[in-house]
């Protein structure tokens, strides 16, 4: 099974994989309290005058391969939409900013564990 199979398996399973370091992370799906900071937070993010061609689009929890493992950040934002081609699999596209609401219970995975930003 690959790893697209697997992380398509995870998520109807309900579960969120990651992949830190070679460690495979596991937890459920977000409650809505997150959800909900999450969407407002994304909601207030457009282009800055001056960014310099900067789009600011943003993706909410997708798996993308950073060098040392899998992440899905709550909120990734990239200077420009990802090609048709990235669109189907983790993306390789490293954001220019992540945002992780955490969440009580969860620190220690977003906070300690996960991948330096």
């Amino acid at each position: 099974m690959s790893l697209h199979d697997r992380l398509l398996s995870a998520a109807e399973l309900g579960v969120r994989l990651e992949i830190v370091n070679g460690l495979a992370i596991w937890e459920a799906q977000p409650v809505y309290r997150h959800q909900r900071h999450v969407e407002r937070i994304a909601r207030g993010i457009e282009p800055v005058d001056g960014t310099q061609g900067c789009g600011c689009v943003h993706a909410l929890a997708v798996y993308i391969e950073f060098p040392n493992g899998l992440k899905r950040p709550d909120i990734s934002i990239f200077c420009r939409e990802p090609a048709e081609s990235e669109q189907d699999r983790p993306l390789r596209l490293i954001p220019e900013a992540v945002i992780e609401v955490v969440s009580p219970g969860f620190e220690a995975k977003d906070l300690e564990v996960g991948p330096p930003f």
